[in-house]
């Protein structure tokens, strides 16, 4: 075996940003061939970890790399990666010591500089991260993640036109950039433009990140179909809720659908194409422009459904959620454990219905969960898996039937917001950019969503402070939902 030719063949292909699957398999199948002969070979270890970043494959990236940086603890490279990979397994805090140690023994690289950016975004210093990624960008101009987080920042501040400007480089980040944007395709080669704006086009506006995002992002189509002739892309849970509540709009469940796999591109001129948050590009650009009204509709029989389930309860009626995201969307961040919660289910005379949904490829955790919970706790909180888990029962039907809704962050809150139900949103002192660094509301909602906000790391006082207010909101008769006859 020729170990020169093979590292550098292998260097090559995990240099390229197009890179796919199968190459970077191969690459780890003639890595694994060369450590047979070089065990103790930190730059082949350096390069499998590489390897495994390309593929997502963030346990086995941390394995190795922090075998290399035992054996050789000033390898910036080395640093730099294991802080990244770091980041996409929730250790956010101890990637950000990485990233420090990195930029110090070499200060001046644009690259290291944009990773310290990246943690005060995750930090919720979103004044830092901007001076960060303008030092960054002054060193590399066209640096796409330096922008990128530039617009985060921009945006948790509400500095909106600028911030959008800048976020439109997350369009143009690589293969293993933290928070790649989704571009999408519609013919071989791919030759649409984005959309600029003009009016009096065929566009095809696309889903690009969770259903939360969908959701928020969801309130900007009716402004763009007064312009332009859309096709939207949704994510298939919310496709019907999407159908419902713009008609006029015609709805493809296709978003995580391969391109040659779409057929409405075959019926369909197209014009261009829009990634939903671009659209903010046009019609988001102050405070003022931010219509705060509900813009999703409910399902009638669903929500009479529910009412009907419900019809004997008398006391108010609250929707609860306490845990949203996933560890790299800062799970750590976004969740109050229920045993935090029961002095509120224990001493506030109101139903409690769990909103808690599960996640992919975990159905029916919480159920056994919040069965457990209720048995050895005392207490009687409410959940019907299969309906939370399906969104046009539980954000079109159930959510509906309730009095208020409390919820950590996540998709819960948008579908609050979007449908006008009253949400108090349990907002971490970390906040992600739609949340705002201040202030009790939401700029995509109206007063219906409000945000209580954590301080420091401690949950307890946000808790407590629920838990007060509650029972006065509770004792107010003027805060239960009307109710039809």
């Amino acid at each position: 075996m020729d170990l020169q030719k093979v590292l550098h063949e292998v260097g090559e292909v995990l240099q390229a940003p197009g890179a796919g699957q199968e190459d970077l398999a191969n690459c780890e199948t003639a890595l694994e061939r060369v450590l047979e002969q070089e065990r103790e070979n930190v730059g082949v270890w350096f390069m499998i970890a590489t390897t495994y970043m390309r593929q997502r494959r963030w346990s086995l990236a941390e394995r190795w790399l922090s075998m290399v940086i035992k054996s050789e603890p000033h390898m910036v490279e080395a640093l730099n990666n294991y802080a990244f990979t770091l980041e996409h397994l929730g250790e956010h805090e101890i990637a950000r010591r990485f990233f420090k140690r990195a930029h110090k023994l070499r200060p001046d690289d644009p690259a290291l500089i944009n990773n310290l950016a990246t943690g005060y975004i995750n930090n919720g210093t979103p004044e830092k991260a901007l001076a960060a990624a303008d030092k960054a960008i002054a060193l590399q101009p066209d640096f796409n993640d330096a922008h990128w987080n530039r617009g985060l920042a921009l945006l948790e501040m509400g500095q909106w036109r600028e911030g959008w400007d800048e976020h439109a480089w997350g369009l143009k980040l690589d293969a293993v950039s933290s928070q790649q944007r989704k571009v999408r395709h519609y013919i071989e080669k791919d030759q649409h433009p984005w959309w600029d704006g003009t009016p009096n086009q065929r566009v095809v506006v696309y889903s690009e990140q969770g259903v939360g995002d969908e959701i928020l992002a969801a309130s900007m189509l009716s402004d763009a179909s007064r312009d332009v002739d859309i096709i939207f892309e949704s994510q298939p849970r919310l496709v019907n809720i999407m159908r419902h509540s713009f008609p006029g709009i015609p709805v493809y469940g296709t978003r995580k659908h391969k391109w040659k796999d779409l057929k409405f591109p075959n019926w369909s001129k197209i014009d261009a194409k829009c990634a939903i948050f671009e659209l903010g590009k046009v019609y988001r650009n102050e405070d003022s422009a931010f219509p705060r009204e509900a813009y999703l509709k409910a399902f009638p029989e669903l929500v009479a459904e529910f009412d009907a389930r419900l019809k004997d309860v008398e006391r108010p009626r609250i929707g609860i959620a306490w845990q949203g995201g996933s560890p790299t969307t800062r799970i750590d961040l976004r969740t109050i454990p229920l045993m935090q919660w029961l002095p509120i289910l224990r001493n506030v005379d109101a139903e409690f219905i769990s909103l808690q949904y599960d996640h992919a490829g975990h159905p029916g955790f919480w159920q056994t969960v919040v069965d457990d919970f209720n048995k050895d706790m005392s207490v009687n909180v409410r959940h019907w898996g299969d309906d939370v888990n399906d969104l046009d029962m539980c954000y079109g039907g159930l959510i509906h039937s309730l009095d208020l809704v409390i919820s950590v962050n996540t998709s819960l809150v948008h579908a609050c917001g979007a449908f006008g139900v009253n949400c108090w949103t349990l907002t971490p002192s970390k906040p992600a950019w739609r949340y705002g660094v201040k202030g009790e509301h939401m700029a995509w909602y109206g007063d219906w969503v409000r945000q209580i906000r954590q301080k420091g790391s401690d949950w307890g006082p946000v808790m407590q402070r629920v838990e007060r207010e509650l029972q006065e909101w509770v004792e107010d008769a003027d805060n239960r939902r009307v109710r039809a006859a």
